[in-house]
């Protein structure tokens, strides 16, 4: 509808009028504004950020990346798999998790040639955390001389009695053994 207002203005003033004329603008106006949609979208797929969820699908089946989250989260995942680390330290590796894993945090240890990393998910995300895709970052962008290992936090007895008054109120948050291991106490310190 677009394309066709705008091609009308640039007719004489006696083509305004011609049934034909009008005809023929409104087809080929409608055909215009189908392919400026369509340039939109390619321009918008040509970057991460803004990319369809199709093309998010795409790169997650090229990268062999999981296809978990909003379509923003998603997007953030295919972005830090391009992401390059000036230097590998614990800055980054925080950064690079909390994209990974909504915003978790990490304990980072450099020891005896390993980079360890505990991935602690927030309160709310409490569930199994897949560490194999923060792995696979890493490996591509540490020396390979280093090892790298990483875990998900596993709630302590210590834990559990700070963050519980109760055997029984543990068990109403938490009805489960694995629950118990996967909780993560509010007030944990890093």
């Amino acid at each position: 509808m677009e394309a066709e207002k705008r091609m009308m203005g640039y007719l004489p003033p006696y083509w305004e009028n011609s049934a034909e004329m009008q005809q023929i603008l409104k087809t080929e106006g409608v055909e215009i504004d189908t392919l400026n949609e369509r340039i939109k979208s390619i321009y918008f797929d040509a970057f991460i950020m803004t990319a369809s969820e199709a093309r998010i699908s795409e790169w997650e089946k090229w990268l062999k990346l999981p296809p978990a989250g909003t379509l923003d989260e998603r997007r953030r995942k295919v972005l830090s798999y391009f992401q390059v680390f000036v230097k590998l330290n614990e800055g980054a590796i925080k950064t690079l998790v909390a994209v990974l894993y909504k915003d978790a945090r990490a304990k980072v240890s450099f020891k005896d040639g390993e980079i360890k990393i505990i991935i602690i998910p927030l309160p709310e995300n409490y569930l199994d955390t897949d560490t194999y895709l923060l792995v696979k970052q890493l490996e591509t962008k540490k020396p390979c001389h280093i090892g790298v290992s990483a875990s998900r936090f596993q709630c302590t007895w210590g834990d559990i009695n700070r963050e519980f008054d109760t055997w029984a109120e543990a068990k109403s948050k938490r009805p489960t053994w694995r629950d118990i291991m996967l909780h993560v106490p509010e007030d944990l310190e890093i």
